[in-house]
C-alpha cells in the first residue's frame, strides 16, 4: 500500500513539472513571435511606463479578423498590456489614480473601448482561448475613435507625445490607430 501511495505521488509531481516546464516553453516561444516592449515617458514630473509585446501581421487581417470587432482583445499579445503612471491623470476627461493598470480593449470599426484594469493577470488568455480579463476589477472605461492609416503597421506599436496640454497614448496596428489623450493632474 505504501509503495503504492509512493508511486502516485512521484507520478503526480512528474506530472506536475512537466506541465510547469510546458507552460514556460511555449511562453518563451511565443515570445519569439511577439516581442516584449517596455515604453517609458516622463512629462510634467510624471512618469509613464507601458510594457507590452508586440505580434506581427504576417499578411493577416487584424482588426475584424484575427482581432474580432466588439470583443476584448488583451491589446497585444502573451501576457496583458501594462500601464504604470506615479502621478494621478486625467484620461480623455476621468480620473485615473496612480498605479499600474492592464489595458483591455474592444475594438470597433470606429472606435474602441479602452479598459484600464486594477487586477495582475499572469498570461492574457485562459487554457479554453477566451480573454483573462475581469470586469469586476475595471477601473475605467472609455471609448476613443480609431483612425484609418495612410499605410500599414506591419508590428503593433504603443507610443507616446505631447500635444499642445496633452499626453497623448498612441496605439497602432495594421491600418489602425488610437489615441488615448492624458493630462497630469497637479
Amino acid at each position: 500500500m505504501k509503495k503504492s501511495l509512493k508511486i502516485v505521488g512521484i507520478s503526480s509531481i512528474v506530472v506536475i513539472l512537466m506541465l510547469i516546464t510546458t507552460f514556460f516553453v511555449l511562453k518563451n516561444q511565443t515570445k519569439q513571435h511577439s516581442p516584449e516592449e517596455t515604453v517609458s515617458y516622463t512629462v510634467n514630473q510624471c512618469t509613464f511606463t507601458v510594457n507590452y509585446n508586440r505580434p506581427y501581421t504576417k499578411g493577416r487581417r487584424i482588426f475584424g479578423g484575427l482581432v474580432p470587432f466588439n470583443q476584448v482583445w488583451r491589446t497585444g499579445a502573451n501576457e496583458p498590456t501594462t500601464l504604470t503612471f506615479d502621478k494621478d491623470i486625467l484620461v480623455d476627461g476621468s480620473k485615473l489614480s496612480q498605479g499600474t493598470y492592464s489595458i483591455w480593449t474592444v475594438p470597433k470599426p470606429n472606435s474602441w473601448k479602452i479598459i484600464f484594469n486594477t487586477k495582475k493577470y499572469a498570461w492574457g488568455v485562459k487554457f479554453d482561448g477566451s480573454v483573462a480579463h475581469d470586469p469586476n476589477y475595471d477601473a475605467l472605461v472609455i471609448e476613443v475613435p480609431s483612425h484609418r492609416l495612410p499605410s500599414a503597421v506591419e508590428q503593433f506599436a504603443i507610443f507616446f507625445d505631447t500635444v499642445n496640454e496633452f499626453i497623448t497614448l498612441t496605439l497602432q496596428w495594421e491600418y489602425t490607430s488610437v489615441v488615448i489623450p492624458i493630462k497630469v493632474l497637479p
